[in-house]
């Protein structure tokens, strides 16, 4: 996050909110265009929650970006809305606002002004702790939990220690705090409803396409495979497809499929049909988060992160992991693919690599057997 004086003679506007001249806002740092580009890091003016800090007060929380992260930002907010002692604000963008509808919290469209923000008593700025560095915190993307890795950064994990110093037992957060918080609500079937896609057959799977970029989307072709090869075992099911990616084609000519790959319009859309099915298939994505905030099934594919990065502690997680084709996995990649790290892959094609060689290494078969271990174990 930083700081930006609008020195312009100008309005702009970001995700739809105006910002006027002569005031200072909190911009997400990716926002790199001209004139945002003037704007400076401010790690001075964050004040960092902590049990207590807010009591009485408020604490600010602010996550741009990605929806997946937002999904997985709902923990948090859950925990400081039923913990704090105090109000909870969520600076996000507008199209990310109705997911944190309902959770106790007052939400508000990106940006602050910079006097709205030093008005807080505390501050958990989450676009910084899901993938940056906070006030010299390596905090990052690296190996570890990232609910692990911000909960120590809010005090509220740690190695507790007397005034001497002498130290004590280790304080843990409630691992229902460490998963996403979701709910359906009846408006969430109406786009389905408008389209005549509600309600869905009794028995069906879901499976997510694509994740935000090929370094953690399951390869399209094998995905088919893994569709057509669950219908197989689950003759009873639906497949329904979900997902967002212009650039892909995924039809699959088969009686028993529903394709809602680049039909809906709202991501809540989704929730219903993730909350109604048997297990999700799906990679290190959204929907995969989604799953674990309705209490859903997920069996999730997995290469270039380590499932315990995410989900550690979803407990209807049913990872798939297969990374001894390439030594380097899982490498955790900041953008793409780091193609001279893929070359040591025993799977490798040739030239570049499209998508990630442990990922590739998951097969159909494998997913299957998830797929019904999920199924007995969830007793359904």
């Amino acid at each position: 996050m930083k700081l930006w004086n609008n020195n312009t003679n100008g309005v702009h506007v970001v995700d739809d909110n105006k910002l006027w001249p002569r005031c200072s806002y909190i911009l997400p740092d990716e926002l790199v265009n001209a004139p945002f580009n003037e704007a400076v890091p401010v790690p001075h003016k964050i004040k960092p929650y902590y049990p207590g800090r807010a009591e009485g007060g408020t604490t600010a929380v602010y996550r741009a970006g990605a929806i997946g992260d937002a999904i997985m930002a709902t923990g948090i907010i859950r925990y400081l809305v039923e913990t704090s002692g105090g109000g909870v604000d969520i600076y996000c963008p507008a199209r990310n606002m109705p997911i944190y509808a309902g959770l106790g919290a007052r939400i508000l469209p990106l940006p602050p002004t910079a006097e709205a923000w030093d008005s807080y008593e505390a501050h958990v700025p989450l676009d910084d702790l899901f993938s940056g560095k906070v006030g010299g915190t390596e905090l990052g993307t690296g190996p570890g939990n990232h609910y692990d890795r911000i909960y120590l950064w809010m005090g509220a994990e740690g190695i507790l220690a007397d005034i001497s110093g002498r130290v004590g037992d280790v304080k843990r957060v409630d691992e229902k705090y460490k998963r996403p918080h979701l709910y359906v609500v009846q408006p969430d079937h109406d786009e389905l409803i408008k389209m005549g896609r509600w309600p869905l057959p009794d028995k069906y799977f879901v499976y997510h396409v694509s994740s935000s970029g090929p370094t953690r989307t399951y390869p399209p072709q094998l995905g088919k495979k893994a569709v057509e090869a669950l219908l197989e075992e689950f003759k009873d099911h639906h497949a329904v497809i979900v997902g967002l990616d212009r650039s892909l084609d995924f039809k699959i000519d088969h009686p028993n499929v529903i394709d809602l790959f680049n039909a809906t319009s709202s991501i809540r859309s989704l929730f219903p049909v993730v909350q109604g099915a048997d297990f999700v298939v799906a990679p290190d994505s959204s929907v995969n988060h989604m799953a674990a905030g309705l209490n859903t099934a997920c069996i999730s594919l997995w290469g270039s992160y380590h499932p315990d990065d995410r989900v550690k502690y979803y407990p209807k997680s049913y990872p798939v992991f297969a990374p001894e084709v390439c030594p380097h996995a899982p490498c955790r990649p900041q953008g793409g693919l780091p193609q001279a790290k893929c070359k040591d892959a025993t799977n490798r094609t040739p030239k570049t690599q499209l998508w990630c060689n442990a990922l590739r290494n998951i097969t159909a078969e494998m997913i299957v057997d998830s797929a019904k271990k999920a199924v007995e174990l969830d007793g359904k």
